[in-house]
């Protein structure tokens, strides 16, 4: 299609016209993309569950905290794609480093450029199901909440919280309360399960994360299995956790 200008505005209708630029933008963006230090190309889960990479070409950058203006560590990245409709969005998982990352923020809604807050997966949800082990990347947060001990006159038991996230899948969305697991040869039980805030409102299939609250357990040293960190290794319930 050509565009003829007239007193420097394009003489086609406004839709086209937004068209025009966008594409305008896009062919920029192609023509400058490479031309920085900060391009990458790391692995993007092709299909939300699967752990099946792909290469993907992006700009990857440090996040600053709002609120010190201080770079966050290597735990937090950004990565901007070089497609302004770039189609993965939150709780898609990208791989690079050695680590797996789940993408926890998105910058896709009417804007210029696609963008993507990843945060590392500093460990795994493993479990059996008849009898398959799985092994699901999850994020722990660093501090561990209420943390004190119980003094009882037989025996002290310790007691804390910790926050977890991880992809909302057909594999995790088995979760359920009580449901135990084993992280560095300790015990946790799930409190509490967040698997409700949608991508889309109306839409309850589009759950991008499931984040939970978990509470330590006792490691039951005839159940649990240290050697593989899974938690209630005898767990026979059809088809679940």
């Amino acid at each position: 299609m050509s565009y003829k200008y007239y007193n420097s505005y394009l003489t086609v209708a406004p839709a086209t016209q937004r068209e025009y630029w966008k594409d305008n933008l896009q062919d920029m963006i192609d023509q400058q993309f490479y031309d920085a230090s900060d391009v990458y190309t790391i692995e993007e889960e092709v299909t939300k569950g699967t752990l099946t990479f792909t290469d993907v070409d992006v700009r990857l950058t440090h996040i600053v905290d709002a609120s010190t203006g201080v770079k966050l560590g290597d735990d937090f990245k950004s990565i901007i794609f070089q497609n302004i409709a770039h189609p993965k969005g939150q709780g898609y998982r990208y791989q690079f480093n050695s680590n797996v990352w789940i993408c926890i923020n998105t910058g896709n809604h009417k804007s210029a450029t696609t963008s993507a807050v990843i945060r590392r997966c500093n460990n795994v949800l493993n479990s059996t199901i008849n009898p398959v082990i799985t092994n699901e990347p999850c994020i722990i947060d660093y501090k561990i909440s209420n943390d004190k001990f119980d003094y009882n006159k037989n025996i002290d038991l310790n007691d804390g919280d910790i926050s977890v996230t991880v992809q909302y899948n057909d594999i995790t969305k088995l979760i359920k309360v009580n449901t135990k697991f084993m992280f560095g040869e300790q015990t946790f039980r799930v409190q509490s399960l967040n698997n409700f805030l949608r991508s889309d409102t109306y839409d309850n299939d589009t759950t991008p994360l499931l984040k939970m609250v978990m509470k330590i357990d006792q490691v039951n040293v005839g159940n649990d299995d240290t050697t593989n960190n899974i938690a209630d290794n005898d767990n026979t319930l059809p088809g679940g956790w």
